[in-house]
């Protein structure tokens, strides 16, 4: 992705998260792995920028090429799914209202809609666990050093 776009989706997902007017801790955590993940890297120097637009969530969505739409609606619902069980219930209400708007502006199919959704919770089940990330990473960390050994022999 270029960093146009990756501004773009870094700029949505914020909009998402700021919907309750707050970013809770969990949800900057969840930013950051959706960086690390799939914007190649923390894009730090965007943060600032983005955090900082004054832009609304339907002008935001416009910069978001078609092809890329759906899997922003599923990042934006792993976003605020982050830290809904805290709270008592499944989403913020105000964070899924946005989200339900996120749709209109994309101008999604409800069945896009829900594929969407199933595919960030059944990411959110298998990895839900911040030290199954962690033992996941570093066991690919050590697998690779280990054919890297091997290859040498």
């Amino acid at each position: 992705m270029d960093i146009g776009l990756n501004a773009a989706l870094l700029r949505v997902l914020v909009l998402m998260a700021k919907a309750d007017a707050v970013i809770a801790p969990e949800e900057q955590t969840m930013l950051q792995r959706i960086c690390e993940e799939h914007l190649e890297g923390s894009h730090s120097h965007v943060w600032h920028d983005v955090a900082s637009s004054a832009i609304d969530l339907k002008t935001a969505t416009t910069a978001i090429p078609i092809s890329e739409r759906q899997s922003t609606l599923e990042r934006a619902y792993l976003l605020i799914s982050a830290c809904g069980d805290e709270q008592g219930f499944p989403i913020n209400p105000a964070e899924l209202y946005a989200f339900n708007a996120l749709v209109n502006h994309f101008e999604l199919t409800e069945d896009q809609k829900e594929r969407s959704i199933t595919a960030a919770k059944q990411r959110l089940n298998t990895r839900s666990d911040v030290w199954a990330m962690l033992r996941c990473k570093l066991s690919k960390t050590f697998e690779l050093s280990k054919n890297e050994d091997e290859s040498k022999l």
